[in-house]
């Protein structure tokens, strides 16, 4: 039986999403999790390839046009199970085969980095940032972003980085204002700070139940080892084209009964 899945949720704006079993302004956590399970369940282990990669494409899946790529401002998320490089890098390139794209203007990284006030350990997360910078160097990607860092944290990412963080997204169910410091300091290395309302363990299965059980055999319970979410806004009028989901489950739960029912 194939030993890995790729779920591609297509366009969550698209018409055929707004059905009965649709609601709207749903958490990122009910998000991520409703149209993923909608995705699997759209389709039946038999049509599924018998070995290697088996992909899970919602109807709504659609790809860019070479015509309308310049008029729009595509950013990918990209949240990580692990600290694994070559998921950042197999994430990048899974989101631009998918959206048939050359090109993504922001990179956001969301790390599992644990205990907030724990600092960054340099031999853990400067392999991942490097593989973005890497992919900032070749063209695929244009600035890059990290998600919840305290002002501690984000002056150690840029004393190692040699590609600067342009974005630090805060999330404010942590703190009710941006501490003064980590304004300053973004204010003086130029960052943004942008607030936003995802969790910071969003692929944690015993948490949210990001796990499905796989249509690849009876019984299994796979993860994600990453999830991608991109959008792509018209940049002239700030309005939003695409959203969707990408993510690619080879990892096994990691105890019965943690994965979602």
């Amino acid at each position: 039986m194939a030993s890995s899945l790729m779920v591609h949720t297509g366009n969550l704006n698209a018409s055929i999403w707004r059905g009965a079993n649709w609601r709207p302004n749903q958490s990122t956590e009910e998000e991520f999790r409703n149209s993923i399970t909608q995705t699997v369940s759209s389709v039946s282990a038999d049509s599924l390839p018998s070995e290697g990669l088996a992909c899970i494409r919602h109807s709504s899946a659609v790809q860019m046009t070479e015509a309308e790529r310049p008029s729009l401002t595509v950013t990918v998320k990209v949240f990580l199970n692990a600290m694994k490089p070559h998921a950042l890098r197999d994430a990048v390139d899974r989101v631009l085969s998918e959206l048939k794209a050359t090109t993504i203007d922001t990179l956001l990284l969301s790390l599992p980095l644990g205990d907030d006030d724990a600092p960054l350990v340099k031999d853990v997360v400067l392999p991942v940032w490097q593989a973005a910078e890497e992919l900032h160097r070749s063209g695929l990607v244009g600035s890059l972003g990290i998600a919840d860092l305290d002002v501690k944290n984000l002056e150690l990412l840029c004393s190692w980085a040699q590609v600067q963080p342009t974005i630090n997204q805060v999330n404010l169910s942590s703190c009710c204002v941006i501490p003064k410091d980590l304004v300053e300091y973004a204010d003086k290395k130029s960052i943004k700070l942008l607030t936003h309302p995802d969790p910071k363990i969003l692929l944690a299965p015993g948490a949210i139940q990001t796990c499905i059980r796989s249509p690849l055999q009876s019984g299994t319970c796979i993860q994600p080892s990453w999830v991608a979410r991109y959008s792509s806004v018209i940049t002239t009028r700030g309005i939003v084209q695409h959203k969707g989901y990408v993510a690619f489950f080879d990892e096994p739960c990691p105890a019965v009964g943690a994965c979602g029912k």
